[in-house]
């Protein structure tokens, strides 16, 4: 039986590290927010737009990459290295199809998607939402790809507790992302100026380096587990799918939905106004930022339990649910708390939008 102090070292030295990850993931956003903010509401609202649809894209990969990394937690608790790369080689066929399809909508059809969420009567906003919209989202596309690649292999190496190098990339995906921002917005140091798709090519440009980094080190490191044996494919029969479906289709199904939720509140804001949906869309990132105390702590419950399981240590891992729901409802009323105080110095930050916006900022978190 674990001890509470083991416990508790352990549970944070796997939730730190992707809490952090998870925090900078978020940061990348809002610094894009940030800085497009320049633009004008009408900007933050097209690449908020944009972004929503990335969103969408990242909950339902979250939803099957968390019930499958369930398994690969389990396996490697186990030590059960074939199953591992059979549940990865599903993993990467299942996410290669969802980033082709996001992809290929936004690409060849941006105009459709943008104008899912760009339905208001004001005819001097609309259009130019519309415009930023379709311009960035057309760009920006090409991440989906890099971003579901790069969310794969992060899983990977989460699941096996090795959660140092995804934290370390993150991080310099965003100081990266920023430095691009910085040039291509707004044209600073020489660099031409070319607003929204500006942004869209730092985004693009910064999650490439990062997908090629997370191949490079898997390449360079000695875990037996990067060696994926693309051969194992052949043993993957319909018993084994059964199996890893069964728990892993309602962790699906849930995220996406909730994914689809939240697009539906910022489909509903688009027919109020263009203000309406640029409030909003710095709202939803703000609490997405905020919540990386909680999506450590959850990656850390799957991680902890997984290998559990694997180990066929019920007791323990019966004990470790009960601690994790206590540490999780701590959490929840400290960040409620948090936002609620910190709201309108929060709102404030974003001093180059209207007035309207930071009110309705305010009023939302």
């Amino acid at each position: 039986m674990s001890s509470s102090s083991s416990f508790y070292k352990k549970a944070l030295a796997i939730a730190v590290p992707i809490a952090l990850s998870q925090f900078f993931a978020g940061l990348l956003g809002v610094i894009d927010t940030l800085m497009v903010s320049r633009l004008g509401d009408n900007a933050i609202a097209a690449v908020g737009i944009s972004s929503n649809i990335t969103f969408l894209m990242f909950m339902v990969n979250w939803g099957l990459l968390s019930g499958f990394g369930i398994f690969i937690a389990q396996y490697y608790g186990s030590k059960d290295l074939l199953n591992i790369h059979k549940v990865f080689l599903v993993v990467l066929v299942l996410s290669t199809m969802i980033a082709t399809f996001f992809f290929s909508i936004a690409f060849f059809a941006p105009d459709v998607l943008i104008g899912l969420y760009n339905n208001s009567d004001d005819l001097v906003n609309t259009p130019e939402v519309a415009r930023f919209g379709e311009a960035y989202l057309r760009i920006a596309s090409v991440s989906f790809v890099t971003i579901t690649f790069t969310q794969m292999l992060s899983m990977l190496m989460r699941s096996v507790q090795d959660v140092v190098f995804p934290q370390m990339m993150q991080i310099f995906v965003v100081f990266l992302n920023t430095g691009l921002n910085y040039l291509l917005i707004n044209g600073n140091l020489g660099a031409p100026a070319l607003g929204v798709e500006g942004a869209a090519i730092a985004t693009v440009s910064s999650s490439s380096v990062g997908l090629v980094l997370f191949i490079v080190y898997m390449f360079v490191s000695r875990n037996p587990v990067y060696r994926i044996r693309f051969s194992s494919v052949r043993l993957i029969d319909r018993v084994f799918l059964r199996r890893v479906f069964k728990k892993t289709l309602p962790v699906l199904l849930n995220e996406t939905i909730w994914g689809l939720g939240m697009s539906a509140y910022l489909i509903a804001f688009g027919f109020i106004s263009p203000l309406a949906v640029t409030s909003l869309t710095i709202s939803n990132q703000v609490i997405g930022l905020i919540w990386f105390a909680n999506g450590g702590l959850a990656a850390a419950t799957a991680i902890m339990l997984g290998h559990k399981l694997g180990e066929n240590a019920l007791d323990d891992a019966k004990l470790y649910a009960s601690r994790f729901v206590r540490m999780n409802l701590t959490i929840g009323v400290l960040i409620g708390v948090v936002l609620f105080v910190f709201a309108p110095r929060i709102a404030g930050l974003y001093e180059s939008t209207s007035l309207e916006v930071q009110t309705n900022v305010t009023y939302f978190l």
